[in-house]
């Protein structure tokens, strides 16, 4: 037999084989004609699972959910234009994530893509405002290297999702060209100059610790804590951290930071040495821009890469490195503290509203919860305060959205998956946020994850009202373009539409007595909480 007589893998079929070699073991997609040589190909692969959603803005979040859940790239597989288009929201909210993606679509054939075919289209410059990178395979010699790179960057600090277009023409084609070797690289070491920050931490009077969603891992909340009980300086959170870094039962955990700059300033004056760990130094949120740091206050930035050093606000040391190892390194400097750390406070007293609303709501279904539970958490209008009921006890216990509405509950089929199913998953989301992921629900049931989908519904996006009386100083009228109540959504029943068992209750028992059966089911189970407005 010549080489010439063996059948020469397609490119579809390297595809799966730099899949297999990079440890992925399942796609998450939902496909169209151009992808179908990669689907073909799939079909005759037993060992990666296809998971398939009904709708972009679901598959992202399964696999934004999966990567965070397993700390390595997940592979999403999209239609062309409508496809990507329909994933740009989601995408931008994994890059905000720092979540590691290789995100790809099928594309025209190269030779037909100058004379603007149907399906044809420039989805480079569409994917790029919102990934790493973005770039298309023109040939068949590239397909490996792209591949490569592709998982290579989506890893690297900071993490996030990168894109690649896929001609037909090259998936369906032969591939004589080998696949270039996986690297082996070796993680990041610790940052340069930890003895001098460790000699102006120790220096300062009231030195004050910020930390970033990027150290939501075991290691790296060890390493903070280490160091903020050696300098007993109060942690807070970064405005907006999607994952949770310190239990809130710590005594130096002081909660998030505020968003507006007047507000910053006030929580910083008192503090004359800022460390952050992580990524984007103090991100703002609305109101006017204005100085954040006391005028003689110190700040030393430490994050993950270069580049997000000094951006927006000086650093008196800005230093990159591993965060985790980096911060160990810093406490090593220092004595260990003489003086006992303050009693760990209480969880906030259930006042016992006669009110069932959001918080009421919440506080029920968290109590509820098994110590091991996983939240996912998109209810903005109690986000503060459900970072203090939920107890959490690990770091991968706590997600949220960073950015985008709409991906808490294709997030928990994914981090479900992530952790094969073993884990009890409760996604809390409100109305609003609902409506724009219902799909996620039949991927639930089509995976047989043990998640509760627990759906508030004040009947209209509160969290826009509450942010005109922000604006404003006063209570707005009820405006139209916030009022959903009017048809009433029946979101129990369209979960059993997509085959997943709904309830409604309207009262704090119903609700105990519904959680109660929720915990006792193995499959998805969506509780409709109708709660005063």
């Amino acid at each position: 037999m010549t080489p010439s007589d063996v059948a020469m893998p397609s490119g579809a079929e390297r595809v799966i084989e730099l899949l297999r070699d990079e440890g992925v073991d399942r796609v998450f997609g939902n496909p169209g004609s151009t992808e179908l040589a990669f689907v073909d190909a799939l079909v005759r692969c037993d060992d990666i699972d296809y998971v398939l959603g009904l709708h972009e803005g679901c598959v992202v979040p399964m696999a934004d959910g999966y990567a965070q859940a397993t700390g390595r790239p997940a592979f999403v597989n999209l239609h062309t234009v409508s496809g990507l288009g329909n994933a740009i929201g989601v995408l931008a909210n994994a890059k905000a994530n720092g979540t590691p993606l290789v995100v790809t679509a099928g594309q025209q054939d190269v030779a037909l893509l100058p004379h603007g075919p149907l399906l044809g289209y420039d989805l480079v410059s569409m994917a790029r405002p919102v990934v790493k990178w973005a770039a298309e395979v023109r040939s068949e010699a590239e397909l490996g290297v792209m591949l490569r790179r592709a998982f290579l960057d989506a890893a690297a600090a900071p993490a996030g999702p990168v894109f690649l277009s896929l001609p037909h023409d090259i998936m369906h084609g032969a591939a004589p060209t080998a696949l270039p070797a996986r690297s082996r690289l070796l993680p990041a070491g610790i940052a340069a100059g930890t003895g001098e920050i460790a000699d102006l931490l120790a220096a300062a009077r009231t030195p004050l610790v910020i930390v970033g969603q990027e150290l939501a891992t075991e290691a790296g909340s060890r390493a903070v804590i280490r160091l903020a009980e050696k300098l007993g300086a109060p942690l807070y959170g970064a405005f907006n951290n999607q994952r949770g870094v310190v239990p809130p039962g710590h005594p130096l955990w002081r909660g998030d930071m505020p968003a507006m700059a007047a507000a910053i300033a006030t929580t910083l004056a008192p503090h004359d040495c800022i460390l952050y760990a992580g990524g984007q130094a103090f991100q703002l949120f609305g109101g006017p821009a204005g100085p954040l740091l006391p005028p003689e206050s110190k700040l030393i930035h430490i994050a993950p890469d270069p580049s997000q050093l000094g951006r927006s606000v000086a650093a008196t040391i800005g230093a990159f490195g591993d965060l985790a190892s980096t911060l160990d390194a810093i406490a090593d400097h220092l004595p260990d503290r003489a003086a006992p750390l303050p009693a760990v406070p209480s969880p906030p007293a259930d006042p016992q509203s006669l009110r069932f609303d959001a918080l009421a709501a919440c506080r029920i279904l968290l109590e509820a919860m098994p110590d091991d539970a996983i939240l996912h958490h998109e209810l903005p209008t109690v986000g503060h305060a459900m970072r203090s009921l939920f107890r959490w006890r690990s770091t991968d216990q706590f997600f949220s959205s960073k950015q985008t509405i709409g991906w808490a509950m294709g997030a928990a089929v994914g981090v479900s998956l992530g952790h094969d199913r073993a884990r009890r998953s409760i996604a809390i989301v409100g109305d609003g946020s609902a409506a724009f992921s219902l799909p996620a629900l039949w991927s639930a049931a089509q995976q047989k994850v043990p998640v509760i989908f627990a759906i508030v519904d004040n009947r209209g996006y509160e969290i826009l009202e509450m942010m005109t009386r922000m604006m404003t100083g006063q209570r707005a009228n009820r405006s139209p373009a916030f009022d959903i109540g009017e048809p009433a959504l029946d979101f129990a029943g369209i979960a059993r539409g997509f085959g997943v068992h709904g309830t409604v209750v309207s009262d704090a028992d119903g609700l105990r007595e519904e959680i109660g059966r929720a915990l006792a089911s193995t499959g998805p189970t969506l509780i409709h909480v109708k709660v005063e407005a």
